[in-house]
C-alpha cells in the first residue's frame, strides 16, 4: 500500500501544504497590536505623569498673594 493511494495519508499531505502557503501577516495577533499601538499612543501622558509624581517642575513658581493677602509662591496650573 503506497501513501498515494490511501486517503488519510493524501488529506494530511494537503493539509501540511495548505498550511505552508499561509500569508505572513495572518499570524500577527491583532490583540498584540492593538496593546502596541495603545501603548505608543499613550505614552507621553504617562511619561508627563511620572515626571509630575516625582516633583519635576520645568516652569519656576511665580510671585502671588493668598486670598487673605499674604506673599506666596504660586506654580502654573489650570486657573493661571
Amino acid at each position: 500500500m503506497s501513501l498515494s493511494s490511501d486517503p488519510a495519508a493524501l488529506l494530511l499531505l494537503s493539509g501540511m501544504a495548505a498550511a505552508k502557503e499561509k500569508h505572513p501577516f495572518e499570524s500577527v495577533d491583532l490583540g498584540s497590536a492593538a496593546k502596541v499601538l495603545m501603548a505608543a499612543a499613550t505614552h507621553p501622558v504617562d511619561y508627563a505623569k511620572t515626571l509630575i509624581q516625582i516633583g519635576h517642575e520645568p516652569v519656576p513658581p511665580r510671585q502671588a498673594k493668598t486670598m487673605l493677602g499674604r506673599p506666596a509662591l504660586a506654580l502654573p496650573s489650570v486657573f493661571r
